[in-house]
């Protein structure tokens, strides 16, 4: 999804990874159960701009990318609160 990357204290970004709502998220981690692994590598590396890890399992994979796109979007909802994550 387009737009501007959230920055953190660190200097990490949260790109749009995730949509804002929380009803379109939980649709969208729920989604993930049907990915085969392929397609979870790729999920993957749109999230963290990385390779997963070799041999890493469905679960894992699913697990860390929900985590990224959940991290994400309480970032987005953060800033629109009017906090600033620097």
């Amino acid at each position: 999804m387009p737009g501007d990357p959230t920055r953190f204290k660190d200097g990490s970004e949260a790109d749009c990874v995730a949509p804002p709502d929380a009803s379109d998220l939980r649709d969208r981690i729920e989604a993930l159960a049907e990915f085969d692994n392929v397609t979870l590598r790729e999920a993957w590396q749109n999230a963290y701009r990385n390779a997963p890890p070799k041999g890493a399992r469905k679960r894992f994979l699913l697990l860390g990318i929900a985590r990224k796109w959940q991290a994400a979007a309480f970032a987005r909802r953060l800033c629109a609160d009017g906090h600033d994550l620097r």
